[in-house]
């Protein structure tokens, strides 16, 4: 259910878990609060790292890279909550089946912990411009809301020649609120399930995941220049279900070298 719109709150919380391994095809570092890229190469990370058991989030700490946002004044549980999908809980939530290893990044909103926003931040350090081109990830639904509506992951990114990590989720609104950042709605996720309303899902069931996918984003990035990919999770009416992000990959390219004949 939409509220007037709260003040926006960053949560760091002082509790973190080891963080994640992200696969290179070159070596790179966690460069302040960014994952440095040194050269062309795909980044990947399925978060089957996360474990099975409840943790603090913390940005750039729980995952390297990795940061949350969740506009509200009040956040009762800032937590990364594990779940199936049976919690009811509104959080930061690590899904998955009981105990399994294979996990996915996810939340739950409500009117008072409304719109939430995760982002992964890189900085090119290449020394040279590097282009975007693959991105993709899954979708997953593991609860449904209560009304027979969609959930939906907002995808959008930002470049900037400074680093930052203000991920803009908005206020209480449906809509994913954009912000400063540049839509990518070619990844936008939308659940294909409705029901049954206020259940739980197996979000690795094939009915309810969908793979989202860019063959080419062609977004360039000058050498240092940083660039964030975001996720908003919006708040809709009724109450809403819990989705996640799994499988995610991004590959940076070199541009090509002039041939000399």
């Amino acid at each position: 259910m939409n509220m007037p719109t709260p003040r926006s709150t960053r949560r760091i919380l002082s509790h973190g878990i080891a963080t994640l391994l992200v696969v290179s095809a070159v070596a790179h570092t966690a460069y302040g609060q960014a994952i440095s890229i040194t050269g062309a190469s795909t980044q990947t990370q399925n978060f089957n790292g996360l474990g099975t058991t409840t943790v603090a989030w913390t940005d750039n700490g729980t995952i390297a890279g990795w940061h949350a946002e969740v506009n509200s004044p009040v956040v009762a549980d800032g937590n990364l909550l594990v779940s199936d999908g049976t919690s009811t809980a509104f959080s930061l939530m690590n899904l998955g089946t009981t105990a399994a290893a294979d996990r996915a990044l996810g939340s739950k909103v409500t009117t008072a912990f409304s719109n939430v926003a995760y982002g992964i931040l890189f900085q090119n350090n290449s020394g040279g411009t590097l282009t975007i081109g693959n991105i993709a990830y899954t979708g997953e639904t593991w609860r449904t809301n209560s009304t027979a509506v969609a959930e939906q992951w907002f995808v959008s990114y930002k470049t900037a020649n400074a680093s930052f990590t203000a991920l803009e989720p908005g206020a209480s609104n449906a809509g994913g609120n954009l912000g400063t950042y540049t839509a990518l709605t070619g990844l936008n996720y939308t659940s294909t399930v409705t029901a049954p309303l206020a259940g739980a899902l197996d979000g690795n069931a094939a009915a309810n995941r969908t793979v989202k996918n860019i063959a080419n984003a062609g977004i360039s990035l000058a050498a240092g220049e940083f660039f964030m990919l975001r996720w908003v999770d919006s708040n809709l009416g009724g109450t809403d279900g819990a989705i996640g992000i799994d499988d995610f990959s991004i590959s940076f390219l070199a541009p090509p070298k002039n041939l000399v004949f």
